[in-house]
């Protein structure tokens, strides 16, 4: 078989997620390449680039860097740093650096792509849309999210002229733009894009479409903040059961969605919990290292869990290896290390130790005023935790001020009849 056409037939076994088969192509491919026409030649460095792209599908990040380096190496040598083939690798680079955990290299690498995509190509060529969009997720990740709103919203109107709504790369950026909405904590709206991508896709692949199901996972948590739990669960329970018959039990897409049901399960499901997020924990640990942020939220998700479960002590000793993984990887002011912050000072609370979580909300609530919109939910649960814990301590006055702005916030932002609104009436008139 020659190289182009195994290199064919492992693009081919990539698409149908057979990454196993695909790697074993490539790899054949790619030592043939090598003997036959050197390791510099255009197509032995093509095949390099595909081995790296589809390591980092299996989650396989340090070695998908090796190979993606490679590549980059010999394309800068061969066309310079300018050139769109040289984009192409920086980019998907970006990608495996972010995986990694690596934030700044990643952005710094994205920023430069779409500064040099922009001159060559223009700001509407799809090559530097990819870019954006590349950019503004990691800015999002990053707690950057009024500028990854602004370049997702700056995408989706292109998207939307160029190809109309019902096409997948629209719906695609319909999607990301309702993550980044969920982030600022505005999830009314997110339901609303997501619900409305959610109608397109399904015209446009069918009902149980594999693409629809990343979706799916999204809409399922925002409906979950939204105190639409039972809807929530089981959209996730369906997207899980997908995944894990399509692309396998220890893939990054699945580990995901593993995660985010095990953090919308009720009380009463907290062994279940437990349990996925344990797995989830393992094998991140094992492909991704202890301080990649995936793994940092898996931590902070069984700390949650084990305090469900009255393990305070060990869900205490987890949010604190969680704590430290984040100010390093994240910084102080993240909005996911003030949320992990916050979830320590509610495990101290169930300890009696109310002094320490005082202290710890009181940090969470300053950080959180400083870097989240005056509506975000989350600045809501902040006020209302150290209301709480005041009461306890019997600072009744200051206590009833916190109580109140909860309580108004929430009314305003998530309606009288979300369940944190009423747990901010019976807070306060307690």
């Amino acid at each position: 078989m020659h190289l182009s056409e195994l290199s064919l037939l492992g693009s081919i076994l990539l698409s149908q997620n057979k990454y196993d088969e695909s790697e074993e192509i490539y790899r054949r491919a790619l030592k043939d390449g090598m003997r036959i026409l050197g390791n510099n030649h255009h197509i032995t460095v093509s095949l390099v680039k595909n081995l790296g792209v589809l390591l980092a599908y299996q989650g396989k990040y340090k070695d998908a860097e090796i190979m993606l380096r490679r590549s980059l190496e010999i394309q800068e040598e061969e066309f310079g740093v300018d050139h769109p083939k040289t984009f192409s690798s920086m980019n998907s680079l970006a990608s495996v650096l972010f995986e990694l955990g690596r934030q700044a290299e990643a952005e710094e690498l994205y920023r430069h792509v779409l500064e040099c995509s922009e001159k060559a190509l223009g700001p509407e060529h799809p090559n530097t849309l990819s870019s954006s969009g590349a950019l503004a997720a990691i800015l999002e990740h990053q707690g950057k999210y009024a500028e990854a709103e602004a370049i997702q919203r700056r995408i989706l109107r292109v998207k939307v002229a160029a190809f109309g709504v019902h096409h997948h790369s629209t719906l695609a950026t319909m999607d990301r733009l309702g993550v980044v909405l969920y982030d600022l904590g505005r999830y009314k709206e997110a339901e609303d894009i997501f619900r409305c991508a959610l109608e397109h896709m399904e015209k446009f692949v069918g009902p149980n479409h594999p693409s629809m199901h990343g979706i799916m996972s999204n809409l399922a948590l925002t409906l979950n903040d939204l105190g639409k739990n039972d809807e929530a669960v089981k959209l996730l329970r369906r997207v899980v059961d997908s995944f894990q018959k399509t692309l396998g039990p220890d893939n990054p897409e699945t580990l995901s969605a593993m995660q985010n049901l095990a953090t919308i399960l009720p009380r009463q499901d907290a062994l279940e919990a437990h349990s996925l997020s344990q797995k989830v924990l393992e094998t991140r640990s094992k492909t991704l290292g202890s301080e990649h942020h995936d793994t940092l939220t898996t931590m902070n998700n069984i700390a949650v869990v084990l305090q469900d479960l009255g393990q305070y002590e060990k869900s205490e000793k987890m949010l604190r290896l969680a704590i430290e993984g984040r100010e390093k990887v994240l910084g102080q002011k993240h909005p996911d290390t003030l949320t992990t912050i916050n979830n320590l000072a509610l495990v101290l609370e169930d300890l009696k130790r109310y002094d320490e979580a005082e202290k710890l909300y009181r940090r969470a609530l300053e950080g959180r005023e400083e870097v989240l919109r005056p509506d975000h939910p989350n600045l809501f649960n902040s006020l209302s935790s150290l209301a709480r814990v005041l009461q306890l301590l019997g600072e009744y006055t200051e206590a009833e001020n916190l109580h109140r702005r909860a309580l108004e916030g929430r009314e305003k932002v998530l309606g009288p009849e979300h369940p944190n609104t009423l747990l901010s009436f019976n807070g306060f008139y307690v």
